[in-house]
């Protein structure tokens, strides 16, 4: 059964069925011992822009693996901040940052939540951490500070957070990489491209 599973979680992929892939990983991760394949259905699930299966697998994560909460939260407040739910989706978030940090895309979403509520300076702030533990947030941040809307890496060129991995040591930021100060600006951001390994807002 689990082969079998693979095989069409794997399949299903391949052939940009990212929703049903998601799918397939999920009904997988629900097994005993196979919990860490719900990674996979959070990569697929977000291919597919489907935040409702995003949500329920990162739930899933982190009830089965509480070693994984952190992550699974942070995944979980994207999944809500992408249905423009920021209200629920800023405390998971800050959840999810106190127990790992080094989330920089948790950062990230949680810059726009606060953004959306108008408190600028600790959206700069936010973003600024964003930064600090990826570089390659400085484009999309740039836009915003221009006039338009958040925009973070595309997913192609992002790397996918690794829950297993060491944390890396901080970097600075450099100066000319800081955010001073952030702007609401009128309008709403449309639906981004594909994210096949990291979340990204266009």
């Amino acid at each position: 059964v689990t082969m079998a599973l693979e095989f069409k979680a794997r399949s299903l992929g391949s052939l940009g069925q990212n929703a049903d892939a998601a799918l397939a990983w999920e009904a997988l991760g629900m097994l005993p011992m196979f919990e860490g394949m719900l990674d996979n259905a959070v990569v697929e699930a977000r291919n597919a822009h489907d935040w409702t299966t995003l949500a329920r697998v990162a739930q899933a994560r982190g009830e089965r693996s509480p070693t994984m909460k952190p992550f699974a939260d942070g995944w979980l407040g994207e999944a809500l901040a992408r249905q423009d739910r920021f209200q629920e989706a800023e405390p998971v978030l800050r959840a999810a940052l106190q127990g790992q940090p080094k989330q920089p895309f948790a950062w990230a979403n949680l810059a726009r939540c606060l953004n959306e509520k108008k408190a600028f300076s600790e959206a700069s702030d936010a973003c600024n951490e964003a930064l600090a533990l990826d570089p390659k947030f400085a484009a999309g941040l740039d836009t915003a500070l221009k006039g338009g809307s958040l925009v973070f890496p595309d997913a192609e060129t992002a790397e996918r957070p690794a829950p297993r991995e060491a944390a890396e040591s901080r970097h600075a930021i450099p100066h000319h990489l800081r955010v001073g100060s952030l702007q609401r600006h009128p309008g709403r951001d449309p639906d981004g491209s594909p994210g096949s390994l990291s979340p990204c807002w266009r």
